[in-house]
């Protein structure tokens, strides 16, 4: 999927700079960040994990001001670049307000997708990550109105369709028992429940149901599990 990232990026090296490289940075910082995010769902409550993030940012910010916070690097003509190392708060009485609401606005967004990564599967919660291509088209048009081209189109649907594969990939199930087939196919609904037909069996149906239950539900059952025992040790 990162070589169909390269369609959206368009490279091209007539005019190479080392910060166009910027965005792929972005993205691997924050895959990363991701699967930490992850791994440490288990031990690490959100508020924790949230903590270590800001903390981390804040200290990757003070070192981008120390060096790049005055601007000295701001000699390029394209927009996008000149936003990236322009001087850090010429005006910060009109800036503050700013930073303020995208603080808030950033604390709700990491809090809603921590949560998402820690009671589901990453295959789910990265289809409505993939919003944020459209998101980012619409932020690019706005703040340096750079409008997409069809180039641009083709490589965010191939990105889409392959995650949208992906998940329809983990989520399929290959049935090799022919008496199983044979269940489903006389399970029906009657009245107000699903039953098997008279004279029929639906013994393994109803299994095969449970396991289907328990593969999509396991990750949120055991979250809410550990947080459970976390509260009960708590109180």
């Amino acid at each position: 999927m990162h070589y169909f990232s390269l369609i959206v990026l368009n490279p091209s090296l007539d005019d190479f700079n080392f910060f166009k490289l910027a965005p792929v940075a972005c993205a691997l910082c924050y895959s990363i960040s991701m699967t930490i995010t992850k791994y440490t769902s288990d031990k690490d409550s959100i508020y924790t994990q949230m903590t270590w993030l800001y903390i981390f940012a804040l200290f990757a910010s003070l070192v981008i001001f120390f060096v790049s916070g005055d601007g000295k690097f701001n000699t390029f003509t394209d927009p996008t670049l000149q936003f990236i190392v322009r001087e850090w708060f010429t005006n910060p009485g009109e800036a503050w307000p700013y930073v303020l609401i995208m603080g808030i606005v950033a604390s709700i967004s990491f809090f809603c997708v921590f949560t998402a990564y820690s009671i589901a599967s990453p295959s789910v919660v990265s289809l409505f990550e993939y919003s944020y291509i459209v998101f980012a088209m619409v932020a690019g048009y706005i703040l340096f109105e750079t409008i997409p081209v069809p180039r641009t189109f083709l490589g965010a649907s191939i990105i889409i369709g392959a995650g949208v594969y992906i998940y329809f990939r983990e989520k399929a199930c290959i049935v090799k028992s022919k008496r199983l087939i044979d269940e489903l196919f006389v399970f029906i609904w009657n009245g107000h429940r699903a039953e098997a037909q008279r004279g029929y069996n639906d013994d393994l149906t109803m299994a095969f149901s449970i396991a289907l239950f328990v593969r999509d539900n396991a990750i949120r059952l055991h979250t809410e599990g550990l947080n459970m025992n976390k509260n009960a040790i708590k109180g």
